[in-house]
């Protein structure tokens, strides 16, 4: 329980602090307004999907995904029976939401699955640090945001943090281009 606590103190104290005290190696460097995603060749959501994730510059499904890796998925507002062609397009980011959510060992249901997924001891949790980033296209309005995490367990080798503009950008592979405003060109 001390670690979400540290990691809100930790958002809180950085919370005032511009761009220009982090570069743009940092977890916390913050994403401009007005940057851009760019999609460079179309991409298809699955039928009766809303989300299409990429990991390591390729599309994956959901159960391909590995967790404690940086993964970025991309979603519609729209679910239908036939796939969703997405064309190459511009989009805006309007906005940026950074924050984690928690998965508890204890809130799963009690089956032979759960010891698959999760590691053995009750109790144990898995946390996401997320990136959420609002898109806007006149184009295509139906896209809604583009959500970039990596996994964290307690007690793992990894720190909860945000992803890093290299990280993000490492999981889009060449689908996505993320421009950020006033850096590039």
């Amino acid at each position: 329980m001390k670690t979400p606590l540290l990691v809100l103190l930790a958002l809180a104290l950085t919370a005032c602090q511009t761009n220009a005290e982090f570069p743009l190696t940092s977890p916390y460097f913050q994403i401009p307004m007005g940057s851009r995603l760019v999609l460079h060749q179309p991409i298809e959501i699955p039928p009766n999907a809303a989300t299409v994730r990429l990991q390591f510059g390729k599309i994956v499904s959901r159960s391909h995904t590995q967790e404690f890796e940086p993964v970025c998925v991309f979603e519609s507002k729209l679910v239908g029976e036939a796939a969703q062609r997405i064309a190459p397009d511009s989009f805006e980011i309007t906005r940026v939401r950074r924050g984690y959510s928690m998965l508890s060992a204890q809130a799963a249901p009690s089956t032979g699955l759960v010891k698959a997924f999760w590691r053995d001891d009750v109790g144990s949790s898995r946390q996401y640090y997320k990136t959420e980033m609002f898109l806007h296209s006149n184009q295509q309005p139906q896209i809604m945001y583009m959500t970039c995490q990596q996994a964290w367990e307690p007690g793992g080798s990894l720190d909860l943090r945000p992803l890093t503009i290299a990280e993000i950008r490492q999981a889009l592979g060449d689908y996505f281009s993320l421009r950020l405003a006033g850096i590039d060109q």
